[in-house]
C-alpha cells in the first residue's frame, strides 16, 4: 500500500516549500553553498513508532498489522512509521528539532513553527479537548503539538472511520507515549 508513503512525500514537500527561502528581489544571488549535510543534530532523535506502537494501532483498528516501516526526512525533522494489512493502515509522523538540520533550525524551522502553519490553512478544523497542548483533526489525520514535537496520526482503509473518542484516545496516548520516551 502505497498511499501513505505518497501522503508523506507530498506533505514533505509542502514542508520544505515553506522552509526555503528565495533571494529578496533586486539582490543578486548569494554564492551557492555546498549541500546541508542530511545529518541530525542529536542521534538521539526518537522513531515514531515509540509514540504510536503497532499495539497501539492494532488496538484501535482492531487487526493484526504488519511491523512498521521506519523512515526519515532530516531536512524537516521527521521520522515517519507505517503500520499496514491489506485492507488498513495506520501512518505516524514524529517531527522533531532534535532530528532537523542545523540549517534549517538557524532559519527559524521547528516543529511548532510547521505545526502552526500547517494549522492556518485549516481554519475550521476541529480540535480534541486533553490531547497535547495544541490539536487539529485535518488532512491526513489528528496533528498534534506537544512541547517541541509535532505528531500527526492518520488511518485508512475499509470501515476504519473513526470517531471523535477514538482520535482522542489515540492522541492521547500518542502524547503519554511521547513523554514516556523522552530522553
Amino acid at each position: 500500500m502505497h498511499k501513505p508513503l505518497l501522503l508523506v512525500l507530498s506533505l514533505s514537500a509542502c514542508l520544505l516549500a515553506t522552509a526555503c527561502s528565495g533571494t529578496p528581489t533586486g539582490e543578486a544571488p548569494a554564492a551557492p553553498k555546498p549541500p546541508a549535510a542530511a545529518t541530525p543534530l542529536n542521534a538521539k532523535a526518537l522513531e515514531a513508532s515509540a509514540v504510536f506502537t503497532q499495539s497501539d494501532a492494532e488496538h484501535l483498528l482492531n487487526r493484526v498489522l504488519t511491523p512498521g516501516r521506519l523512515s526519515s526526512e532530516p531536512v524537516v525533522g521527521l521520522k515517519l512509521c507505517v503500520y499496514e494489512k491489506e485492507d488498513a493502515f495506520c501512518q505516524v509522523t514524529l517531527t522533531q528539532k532534535n532530528a532537523m538540520t542545523a540549517e534549517n533550525l538557524a532559519a527559524g524551522q521547528s516543529p511548532k513553527a510547521i505545526f502552526e502553519t500547517l494549522k492556518q490553512n485549516y481554519p475550521k478544523a476541529k480540535q480534541l479537548e486533553n490531547v497535547g497542548d495544541d490539536n487539529f483533526l485535518a488532512p491526513p489525520g489528528l496533528h498534534i503539538l506537544k512541547g517541541d514535537y509535532y505528531i500527526t496520526l492518520s488511518f485508512g482503509g475499509e470501515n476504519n472511520k473513526l470517531g471523535a473518542e477514538k482520535w482522542q484516545s489515540a492522541g492521547q496516548t500518542a502524547v503519554a507515549n511521547l513523554l514516556k520516551n523522552l530522553p
